[in-house]
């Protein structure tokens, strides 16, 4: 893992690396953003910790919870005072801009934090998912190397750090998950409390595809 480089966006299927510009519009102006991007992709094949990248250690601080019906607060977040909730995306409030992604070949709005804390928005080929949580709050500024093997940047509850790892849906009991429906691009780990055979509580992983994070333009009267 290294340190901060700006936003990191998903990648295709091929693990490329090439450099573009992408337009990212907002309500209030346009922005013309340069970036390098890491291109993976969902699918069955590799793809950078923004492709859907879910985080377990979130996963199993709010088993249970779902956002899949608040389209204004569509993430998944936590923090010490309000604990699991849903947040819209950040990139929807930057100090009072709402960005939008107009370019139909970077239709996916993402965001990243730098080691310092700063909110970096961007357009991306691929859809993302992430929370402030673990981008701003634990892992600021971090991402990860390896992209076929270990994108997701995650937070370990045993040893106190951030690290790589695979995405979950990777591999639930053998089976490789991806999203194919364009409507529903967004791969999605996420954890439930069930009950066993014994009488006890079971912990079930659940991968699913969720929406495009769009918002519809506010028009003032």
């Amino acid at each position: 893992m290294v340190g901060d480089h700006g936003p990191r966006l998903p990648p295709m299927c091929r693990g490329s690396l090439l450099t573009t510009d992408a337009q990212c519009e907002s309500d209030s102006t346009t922005m013309k953003l340069h970036f390098v991007l890491a291109f993976a992709g969902l699918c069955v094949g590799p793809w950078v910790r923004n492709a859907g990248a879910s985080s377990m250690h979130l996963a199993a601080k709010c088993r249970g919870h779902t956002c899949a019906t608040t389209p204004d607060h569509p993430i998944l977040d936590w923090n010490e005072e309000q604990g699991c909730h849903c947040v819209g995306h950040p990139c929807w409030s930057d100090n009072g801009v709402a960005h939008h992604c107009e370019d139909p070949v970077h239709p996916y709005l993402m965001f990243s934090y730098t080691a310092a804390g700063k909110l970096k928005c961007g357009c991306s080929a691929h859809p993302h998912y992430d929370s402030t949580y673990i981008a701003k709050e634990l892992c600021p500024g971090e991402f990860c190397d390896d992209k076929d093997n270990t994108p997701v940047v995650d937070f370990d509850d045993q040893i106190k750090k951030c690290l790589c790892r695979s995405h979950p849906c990777w591999n639930i009991d053998g089976l490789r998950h991806s999203c194919n429906d364009p409507k529903f691009p967004i791969l999605y780990y996420s954890e439930v409390e069930v009950d066993d055979e014994g009488g006890g509580k079971a912990i079930k992983q659940q991968c699913s595809c969720i929406a495009k994070f769009e918002r519809e333009r506010r028009t003032e009267l």
